[in-house]
């Protein structure tokens, strides 16, 4: 009989996937983005309320390099070039056929440069992770206990009190390498060392760290600091930062084993980059004509729905596109070889 393995962190991957679309639709679709850059005066309440409610859910990319980091990246060819093939595959997919419909050419072909010109920021970062990994985990292993808990500080130091305070260059927003780094490091740390902390201790951190983040950004609002305000919702913002490791302890507490649940996981990639493709403009662009027709309510429900669409869209096509990827790269890497 085949053993099952954990599906607590496999299930926290779906979760997270589910939080970053509702997250996009959020900014992009009731358009707390432009409220913000906007100074939009006139929806001051709509923009506390929902952006609070992001605040809830902007946590999901730490979390997801912090799970990268506690089950630290081998890095291999193969892994490498799946994920750019993966990425690839849905780029042309599903951004560059589209710009070819509507005779966008030049789009077309910038859209295949996903290293330089690519519709997901995410990926050209997490790959230079990937590459640096082998010496972020030989650093780890060559450091005492105490040393590798300093470092984590530093780079946490560095992250959120010159990056995020001071806007430095070295991480000015989180949208970065840096910010990965910093995440992944201290997700192998809270591996190596088995940190620990009770479920319910995780779920108060949890809160508390997003409701002084929601706290923060009203009040930012309410005195017209409005660019400030958006930059509370940056990656190394500590709160985020906090709130993220606190929501990553409470699912490795979690005791959990299904087949299904680690079938799924095996898609979650594909469901960043599905509701990231050229979908996301019938996405966005429905969202905000619920909320703006039928109000808040209908905004949830459309919310719910598209995260429920890109999953079954995910867990349809992403089998096939597995099947081509695990072929082209086994005849690559036998070439390479």
């Amino acid at each position: 009989m085949t053993k099952v393995r954990e599906s607590n962190f496999e299930l926290l991957r779906l979760v997270v996937m589910a939080m970053i679309v509702i997250h996009h639709g959020i900014v992009r679709g009731i358009g707390v983005m432009s409220m913000v850059q906007d100074c939009n005066y006139q929806s001051i309440s709509e923009l506390c309320k929902w952006g609070g409610v992001n605040c809830f859910v902007i946590i999901a990319v730490n979390v997801f390099i912090l799970i990268s980091g506690y089950f630290s990246i081998k890095l291999k060819l193969s892994k490498v070039l799946s994920i750019i093939f993966q990425t690839f595959f849905y780029t042309f997919l599903l951004i560059t056929i589209p710009f070819l419909i509507y005779k966008y050419y030049l789009d077309a072909v910038v859209s295949l440069f996903i290293f330089s010109h690519s519709y997901y920021w995410f990926i050209p970062d997490y790959i230079f992770l990937m590459l640096f990994s082998p010496m972020l985990n030989l650093f780890h292993e060559h450091l005492t206990k105490r040393q590798n808990l300093w470092f984590c500080i530093f780079l946490l130091l560095t992250s959120c009190y010159l990056g995020f305070v001071w806007k430095n260059e070295i991480n000015e927003g989180g949208y970065c390498l840096y910010q990965f780094i910093t995440m992944y490091y201290i997700g192998r740390t809270i591996r190596v060392y088995e940190i620990s902390i009770p479920s319910w201790k995780c779920i108060i951190g949890y809160f508390m760290f997003v409701v002084l983040n929601i706290i923060l950004f009203v009040f930012l609002i309410k005195i017209d600091a409005f660019q400030q305000a958006w930059q509370i919702t940056n990656y190394n913002n500590p709160l985020i930062v906090f709130a993220a490791i606190s929501f990553f302890l409470l699912f490795k507490n979690i005791k959990l084993k299904s087949k299904l649940i680690n079938t799924l996981a095996k898609s979650t990639l594909a469901i960043y980059l599905i509701s990231s493709s050229k979908l996301e403009d019938f996405y966005f662009n429905f969202v905000a004509n619920q909320w703006n027709t039928n109000g808040d309510f209908a905004a949830v429900v459309s919310l719910i729905a598209f995260v429920i669409i890109f999953f079954v869209i995910a867990f349809l096509v992403d089998p096939i596109q597995r099947k081509i990827n695990q072929k082209v790269i086994n005849r690559i890497c036998a070439k390479v070889s």
